[in-house]
């Protein structure tokens, strides 16, 4: 039987560079969303975004948290990013919705959101950004981000719109 060649582990872990997973940066984002730190997440992101430059679902974070800090343009530039990359991604695709029509571009958006509805949520939990991807749609967040897209066709097609990005929060 042949020697392994046995190297002693460094007594320092933390110089060991370990790759930040899905799992952890939920974590750290929902703990930011939790304080309303959005300037933090955006930070934070943006620092991910050196290792995986085109990662659809990072961008949809920073998207996500401009639409909540209410900076419309910012969520815009960042979810159209996103969707150039992946642009049957849902959660993408409402939040870029949303920000248009916050900026008055009510017609454009309204065809976001029916675009969204017709897939309904069995499209939307089997497609590429179903469950088990980054984006992870599962029925409830398929639920959720039909529910948003029903809500922004009212708010785009009423008199007085009045977007409400709460519900988008809770699809992450």
């Amino acid at each position: 039987m042949e020697a392994v060649d046995k190297k002693p582990f460094p007594k320092n872990r933390s110089r060991l560079k370990r790759p930040v997973g899905i799992y952890e940066i939920r974590r750290r984002l929902n703990d930011f969303a939790e304080n309303e730190e959005w300037d933090e997440i955006v930070a934070y992101i943006q620092s991910m975004l050196t290792a995986r430059p085109r990662d659809h679902w990072l961008l949809t974070q920073i998207a996500l948290a401009f639409l909540l800090k209410k900076d419309y343009s910012g969520a815009l530039v960042y979810a159209a990013d996103a969707l150039t990359i992946e642009f049957s991604c849902p959660l993408a695709q409402v939040i870029f919705a949303n920000a248009m029509a916050a900026l008055g571009q009510r017609q454009d958006a309204l065809e976001f959101y029916e675009a969204l509805i017709r897939r309904g949520t069995h499209q939307l939990v089997h497609g590429k950004c179903g469950t088990g991807s980054d984006c992870n749609i599962n029925p409830e967040r398929a639920h959720v981000l039909i529910e948003e897209a029903q809500a922004g066709v009212y708010q785009c097609t009423s008199e007085t719109a009045i977007v409400d990005e709460g519900k988008v929060s809770r699809a992450l």
